[in-house]
């Protein structure tokens, strides 16, 4: 047995380097681990409980919003990791699709951390972002690695036409940005709107532009056909990317508002998202749609980081797509975001020096025209795997060949 040993002990290294070049790219997938338990929070001191909304009809079907978005043609390319996207909202309830990527926050309306959702709509705005995919469920977050800051700013909801629970200030949200921008947020996503023009919200949002993060804000949905439609806060201040809503056929949703300060439409119409308790639910309003382009924002940053927060607005909004023909373009702003192409096409942007820099993808190639997925780059995840079964590959060969060489010299050692 113990001649046996050698080939045994290097066909079972060989076996195992296999098995973490195979499984190791697979756990760095975010959802690939998304059954492991979550912290969990009691809900405390909530005014209101959260109303279901309709239960999403297919969990096993991909939901129109992920399939559009073509961002399985990003996997091994851009995820969202590294970024930090603050979702400015009722809090975000860290559910085992999350993993444990909601961070510790902060709560303008109580005593906790930010990681507490009464009413189910800070969770299902941060699971667009970044839910991981689970059993069962074709939906995920269109950046599963980014991890969300949840700051819990309001518990409002629109039911039955009657606005119920605690709503934010203009201050209040102000305050709720400056905390985000302190506390390493990189992204802001806030569908919350406001109808006043604030001193401290404004210079909170100046501020957080200043510094470098990207802002994305809802445009609201009191749209008046007969009618200008209110001017939403924060969407309609300097550098703050203003979205609106589009349902699965291209149109705009009936509610969303339209005027200067939309600057991009995005699925926000019968859109998928996890639902508290448990479960996904379909949802509708422009609220849905802010966290389709914040997410769109963190990928673009991952796989450019060397870009400013304007380069990134105005990335997503040279990759647009068209509105639907026959369309009003007045109703799409610059158009429709796509985040494959917001990541894989080719764009000249102008430079931090002002010359004109063209910006590809260093890991994807892609027909700018088109924003169809090209074919397979070699990313670094596959040369891992390129090597690591070509070693694998090598230690078995040399477990076999190891016994007769063996063999070989003890046959010599008895003829000397």
């Amino acid at each position: 047995m113990h001649r046996a040993f050698p080939r045994a002990a290097c066909v079972l290294a060989g076996l195992a380097v296999c098995t973490t070049i195979v499984t190791g790219p697979l756990a760095a997938v975010p959802g690939y681990a998304a059954t492991t338990t979550a912290p969990t929070f009691a809900v405390a001191g909530c005014a209101t409980s959260a109303t279901q909304p309709p239960a999403a009809p297919d969990p096993s079907a991909v939901p129109w919003a992920i399939a559009a978005s073509g961002v399985a043609g990003l996997r091994g390319v851009a995820n969202g990791a590294g970024e930090v996207v603050a979702v400015i909202d009722s809090g975000v309830t860290p559910l085992a699709s999350f993993g444990h990527r909601v961070l510790a926050g902060h709560d303008l309306l109580g005593s906790t951390d930010g990681r507490v959702d009464c009413v189910g709509h800070g969770t299902a705005v941060a699971s667009i972002i970044a839910a991981g995919s689970t059993p069962g469920a074709a939906f995920h977050g269109l950046a599963p690695a980014a991890k969300i800051l949840p700051v819990r700013v309001s518990e409002a909801e629109l039911v039955d036409g009657a606005v119920s629970g605690d709503a934010t200030t203009p201050a209040g949200l102000g305050a709720a940005i400056t905390w985000a921008v302190d506390h390493g947020a990189d992204v802001l996503n806030i569908s919350v709107v406001v109808g006043t023009d604030d001193r401290t919200l404004r210079s909170a949002v100046a501020r957080a532009v200043a510094d470098g993060v990207v802002v994305v804000a809802s445009v609201g949905n009191n749209h008046n056909d007969s009618g200008p439609d209110p001017t939403p806060y924060p969407a309609a201040y300097p550098g703050v990317i203003g979205v609106g809503s589009i349902d699965e056929g291209g149109a705009r949703s009936a509610t969303s508002e339209v005027g200067s300060f939309l600057d991009v439409v995005a699925p926000g119409g019968g859109v998928t998202a996890d639902r508290l308790p448990s479960g996904l639910g379909t949802f509708d309003g422009a609220s849905f749609a802010v966290p389709y382009v914040a997410a769109t924002a963190a990928l673009v940053r991952q796989e450019f980081p060397q870009l400013t927060n304007a380069q990134i607005a105005q990335r997503i909004f040279d990759t647009t797509d068209p509105p639907p023909v026959g369309a009003s373009r007045a109703d799409y702003g610059h158009g429709i975001v796509d985040p494959y192409r917001a990541v894989a096409s080719a764009v000249t942007t102008v430079g931090t020096g002002g010359g004109q820099v063209t910006s590809a993808s260093p890991r994807l190639g892609a027909d700018a025209g088109t924003g169809a997925p090209a074919a397979a780059a070699i990313t670094p995840g596959r040369q891992r795997w390129v090597v690591g079964a070509a070693a694998a590959v090598a230690l078995i060969l040399l477990g076999f060949a190891w016994t007769p060489a063996g063999a070989y010299r003890r046959r010599l050692d008895r003829n000397a």
